[in-house]
C-alpha cells in the first residue's frame, strides 16, 4: 500500500500540470545547502540577488578582512514541536514474539507507545571566519517533548563542532564532531560522531550538481562502527531538484544498526509551495534474540510540504519486514516543523 501510495503522489503532484516552474537557485534554496544556493546565485545571476550573494560569500569564509578570526554569526533560538511518534519510548511494537515454535507474551511497559508529542527546542550556535575559505561553526542545543496520553516523555542534547576549507574549484572539506544524548523511557542512547567530508560543485548542461561523501564513526556506548555515506544532488531549471543517497556501514555485533541503504528525492514548487517526496531503502542487522539472528529490511516514503512562511509538515509512512516477527509492520508518524525564534 505505500508503494502504491509513493506512485500515485508523483504521478498525481509531482509530475503532474500543477508544478511552477522556477530557477535553479529556488530550487536549491530549499535544499539546506548554503554553498549549492551560492553556486546557483553566482551561475544564474538573478536581479537583486547581490545582498544575498554577499551574506553568502561572508557564511564561506570567502569576504576574510582581517589577519584575526572575525565573527561571522551568533543565534540563540527557541523552537516549537509538534509530532505524532509511533514509538515514542522505543519498545517493541508488537504485542507477541515469536521465537522458533514458541510464541512469548511481551508485557505492556515493554510495547511500544504512539501518540503526539509537544515540546520545545532551545539552542545557540556560533561561527566564525578564520581565514579566507576558513570556518569555524559550533553550537548546542537541547528539546524536551511529553506525551500527555501516556505520560512519558523524550529528552535530546546535543553539541557540535565543525571545520570548514575551501580548497580550490568549488570544492570543499568538513572536519565535523558531534555529540548526542538521547533520553527515552525504554532507550537511552549517547553517541559521539566524528566525520570528514569532501563536497565538489560544478554545472552541466543539465543543471547544477553538488556531490559529497562523508566517513565517519558511530561511537556509541554500547559499540562503534564506522560508515561511508555519498550523496548528490542536481537543481534542474524548470523541474526542481533530485537528491540521491548511498550509505554503508559493518554491522555491530549484538546490536541492531543499519548495515547499508539509498534514498531518492524530489523537491519543487506545486500550487505556490515547496514539496518534497523521498523515498529510502535500508537494511538492519546485528542482533539475536536467545539465539535467533534479527535483519530487517525497512522501506520509507516521506512528504514534505510547505504550510505557510512559518511551517512546514512532515509525513512518514514506513514498512519493516523482520527475521523477528514482533519488529515487522507499518508505522506511520507525523512532524510539524515550526520557524524558530531567534535573537
Amino acid at each position: 500500500m505505500i508503494r502504491n501510495t509513493c506512485c500515485a503522489l508523483v504521478a498525481s503532484c509531482f509530475l503532474g500540470p500543477n508544478s511552477t516552474q522556477a530557477a535553479e537557485w529556488e530550487y536549491a534554496l530549499n535544499q539546506g545547502s548554503t554553498r549549492l544556493l551560492l553556486f546557483t546565485l553566482i551561475k544564474e545571476e538573478p536581479r537583486g540577488a547581490d545582498a544575498r550573494v554577499q551574506q553568502l560569500l561572508r557564511n564561506t569564509g570567502m569576504i576574510h578582512k582581517a589577519d584575526t578570526a572575525q565573527p561571522i554569526s551568533s543565534t540563540t533560538y527557541a523552537q516549537p514541536l509538534l509530532s505524532y511518534d509511533y514509538n515514542i519510548n522505543g519498545g517493541i511494537p508488537s504485542d507477541t514474539i515469536q521465537l522458533g515454535p514458541f510464541e512469548f507474551l511481551i508485557d505492556e511497559d515493554s510495547r511500544a507507545k504512539s501518540g503526539f508529542l509537544l515540546g520545545g527546542k532551545v539552542g545557540h550556535a556560533r561561527k566564525y571566519s578564520l581565514d579566507f575559505g576558513q570556518t569555524l561553526s559550533m553550537g548546542l542545543s537541547g528539546s524536551f517533548e511529553y506525551s500527555f496520553k501516556h505520560e512519558i516523555s523524550k529528552a535530546v542534547g546535543s553539541v557540535f563542532g565543525c571545520y570548514e576549507k575551501y580548497l580550490k574549484n568549488w570544492t570543499f572539506i568538513d572536519l565535523c564532531l558531534s555529540a548526542n544524548v538521547v533520553n527515552r523511557e525504554k532507550a537511552k542512547d549517547r553517541v559521539i560522531s566524528p566525520s570528514i567530508s569532501l563536497s565538489k560543485y560544478f554545472s552541466t548542461d543539465l543543471g547544477s550538481h553538488e556531490i559529497k561523501a562523508s566517513f565517519g564513526g558511530i561511537l556509541h556506548q554500547d559499540y562503534s562502527k564506522p560508515y561511508l555515506n555519498i550523496s548528490g544532488t542536481t537543481v534542474f531549471p524548470d523541474f526542481g531538484a533530485v537528491s540521491i543517497s548511498l550509505y554503508a556501514s559493518r554491522p555491530a555485533e549484538g546490536f541492531n544498526t543499519r548495515k547499508w541503504g539509498a534514498g531518492i528525492g524530489l523537491g519543487k514548487s506545486i500550487f505556490g509551495k515547496y514539496s518534497k517526496l523521498s523515498a529510502n531503502y535500508f537494511v538492519e542487522d546485528g542482533s539475536s534474540i536467545f539465539g535467533s539472528g534479527r535483519d530487517d529490511k525497512v522501506f520509507s516514503i516521506e512528504v514534505e510540504r510547505q504550510l505557510n512562511k512559518r511551517a512546514k509538515i512532515h509525513l512518514t509512512a514506513q514498512t519493516r519486514s523482520s527475521t523477528i516477527s514482533a519488529y515487522s509492520g507499518e508505522e506511520f508518524n507525523v512532524r510539524f516543523e515550526l520557524q524558530p525564534w531567534t535573537k
